[in-house]
């Protein structure tokens, strides 16, 4: 059966589960767990900060209403672009749902959109507009260009304290303890003995479920061949008697006949299709 050699293969195949990421190879893991998902939530927050500061009656309700007002206040240049990747960044702003923006959408639309929420005479926004391009920076140095999976534990902690010290006021308290708990995170690739037995378990279920069927369908194979002598029987007592029965006696024991033969045919096809598909 099927599901008994998978049982097999992974029972083979267990000690090549068992592999564990290098010290290198998690702290590059950790680096992209921190940058895909705790820093745009609080750029995100940023984003809503100075928006509503800009749009004080049209605070931001993170649904498709507040992105098309968004979509509409932009210049008509910026709306109208030829800019493959600008079309799919207003796309996803038309959405107005910010959660599943990336750092790319949030700096087109804080910096790069001309929607002006960045006041270039204040000094705290220039401070923002920087952690903007810091954050970009970390991104694309710590894994978007990287040239294998590997960060070393100088760069880690090197990256760590530059990603805590992006300024503006995105990374607060809440975010460090984010990045230091992912920091210290023990990452491993490795399936467990317990995880293995579950799913060894699981599917030994699976196995004993096949049986249990399969022993049905033999049983109803054994019915079926059973009803074919019974049928057979009255197909001969028909033949013989017919001269001695009454029309609608025969009409009775015609429609009898045909319904044991589609009961046959019905079944046998079910049986067969079902126990070698």
């Amino acid at each position: 059966m099927y599901l008994g050699s998978l049982l097999t293969r992974l029972t083979k195949q267990s000690c090549k589960l068992n592999m564990e990421l290098s010290e290198e190879e998690a702290n590059f893991v950790r680096i992209v767990k921190i940058v895909l998902n705790v820093l745009p939530k609080y750029l995100r927050k940023s984003f809503i900060n100075l928006w509503n500061r800009k749009h004080p009656k049209e605070e931001w309700k993170s649904n498709e209403e507040s992105g098309n007002f968004m979509h509409n206040t932009l210049p008509e240049k910026v709306r109208d672009t030829n800019n493959k990747m600008h079309k799919v960044y207003l796309n996803k702003m038309k959405t107005g749902n910010e959660k599943e923006w990336d750092t790319s959408v949030l700096g087109f639309i804080i910096i790069d959109s001309g929607l002006k929420l960045i006041d270039e005479s204040n000094a705290e926004d220039k401070l923002i507009k920087e952690g903007f391009f810091k954050t970009k920076e970390i991104r694309n140095f710590s894994y978007a260009h990287a040239d294998k999976m590997c960060c070393s534990n100088a760069n880690f902690a090197k990256t760590i304290a530059d990603i805590k010290s992006i300024p503006g006021g995105i990374i607060n308290e809440d975010a460090k303890e984010e990045i230091d708990a992912i920091a210290k995170l023990h990452i491993s690739e490795k399936l467990t003995n317990q995880q293995l037995q579950q799913l060894t378990e699981e599917i030994r279920c699976d196995i004993e479920l096949q049986k249990e069927i399969m022993e049905r369908f033999e049983k109803l194979e054994g019915s079926i061949e059973e009803l074919k002598v019974n049928l057979k029987e009255v197909k001969e007592w028909r033949i013989s008697e017919s001269n001695q029965q009454k029309p609608y006696t025969q009409r009775a024991i015609g429609k009898f006949y045909d319904f044991c033969l589609w009961s046959i045919i019905t079944c046998d096809s079910y049986v067969r299709n079902t126990k070698y598909a």
